[in-house]
């Protein structure tokens, strides 16, 4: 389970305002239903203020509520909710789970509920200050009128403004990039007829500060080149699936799923040690998450009238990524649009280079145990060398857990 992914709760009110305020709901539609059967295991919500389309984007900035009473109503159509607001929070990552009457889900930041939050005219004010100073606005994947998103190389500044009457800004900060935040405030500053803060308190005040956000490898690479990989060294395929076939006890499934390469079996062992970084352009580090690649557009078949089967027509097939950790994460993307992180990448990737190669590396190694000419002459670091290029054994990336001990 994440641990900062929350079902989220819409609504076109502030029925909470401040940490601590209590809130009490009947909900009825079949999406917060299902919300309430699985706060059973977590009793906590995303309380999500929306005027718009009661979805939320990076920035949104709402409460984590968690549970002080739910019960099902007498009539059984809906359920009943207490609760509290309990911290402070803005979205990182948002998604629609499949199959459950839209219930949508988000992973978020915590905030400093000490950090002022700016009125929108000093937004504005700080925008147009930002674009003075060599900040550059960038277009949203959702295009909401409520969020602003500005860059300057690896820096980012979100400003959610999704509340009636006030927002947050959230600055993903590289490098001195404090400074030319601070420029872009004071060259604002003009707009506003009392402004509340100076150049250097408005960092200290007002401004949510967390590291700059990491880009990663495009999944459609990383899949392009493990497919490349596979597709020049044919031999060492056919010698991996026989012994794939060895391992499984058993034939793998021959119904190849619109990639005659790579079986299905074989894309989850080389996806094993892959970890999201981004969904559709949204910072997505979850590290429970593992990706399974399903494909659809196979070719349907149709009856021949004579008890077998030919197929219909032709369909152009495509991936589909399923990315779920069996508890509350479960998003369906294409490849195109999840990134991963870098270092994960290359696991995949060295991953299938040890998958092809260890077979001929085996070879080496017993022809050295048997003293077998030439290999048997060289010597031992030069055979370590020709070795570590025939097969270097891939390096596990380090989990999150393993980083924080």
């Amino acid at each position: 389970m994440e641990p900062d992914v929350l079902p989220v709760f819409y609504f076109n009110d502030l029925l909470l305002s401040n940490i601590g305020d209590t809130i009490g709901l009947n909900l009825f539609e079949p999406r917060y239903q299902l919300m309430c059967n699985r706060m059973a295991s977590d009793p906590r919500f995303l309380f999500m203020p929306n005027y718009e389309d009661y979805r939320c984007a990076p920035g949104d900035v709402g409460f984590v509520v968690r549970l002080t009473g739910l019960w099902q109503q007498a009539h059984g159509s809906s359920y009943g909710v207490q609760g509290y607001a309990e911290q402070l929070v803005a979205v990182s990552c948002a998604w629609e789970e499949p199959d459950t009457h839209h219930l949508h889900y988000a992973q978020y930041w915590k905030l400093d509920e000490t950090k002022a939050p700016l009125y929108h005219k000093e937004i504005q004010a700080l925008a147009h200050g930002m674009l003075q100073c060599g900040w550059t606005s960038v277009p949203e994947q959702y295009p909401k009128g409520h969020i602003r998103h500005f860059c300057n190389g690896q820096s980012e500044v979100l400003c959610g403004c999704n509340w009636p009457d006030r927002g947050w800004v959230l600055a993903f900060l590289a490098d001195d990039d404090e400074r030319h935040l601070k420029c872009g405030w004071t060259a604002g500053l003009p707009e506003l007829v009392l402004p509340r803060f100076s150049g250097d308190a408005f960092l200290e005040k007002a401004v949510q500060c967390f590291p700059a956000l990491q880009h990663g490898t495009p999944l459609q690479e990383v899949l392009e080149q493990l497919r490349s990989g596979v597709s020049e060294d044919v031999d060492a395929m056919r010698s991996l699936r026989d012994l794939q076939q060895t391992e499984l006890g058993g034939p793998i499934v021959r119904r190849r799923l619109a990639d005659p390469l790579l079986p299905k079996v074989l894309w989850a062992q080389l996806l094993s040690e892959a970890r999201l970084s981004r969904v559709r352009g949204m910072p997505a580090r979850m590290p429970t998450v593992r990706l399974e690649v399903d494909f659809v557009g196979l070719r349907p078949l149709r009856s021949d009238g004579n008890g077998g089967y030919v197929a219909a027509k032709t369909v152009e097939p495509s991936i589909v990524v399923l990315l779920s950790n069996d508890s509350n994460v479960d998003i369906r993307a294409l490849p195109q649009d999840i990134e991963l992180s870098a270092e994960s990448a290359r696991a995949c990737l060295s991953k299938l280079q040890w998958q092809l190669n260890r077979l001929r590396l085996a070879i080496v190694h017993r022809a050295r145990s048997k003293g077998q000419r030439p290999l048997a002459m060289l010597e031992d670091d030069v055979a370590q060398q020709m070795c570590d290029f025939v097969a270097c054994h891939p390096v596990r990336p380090v989990t999150a857990r393993e980083a924080r001990a």
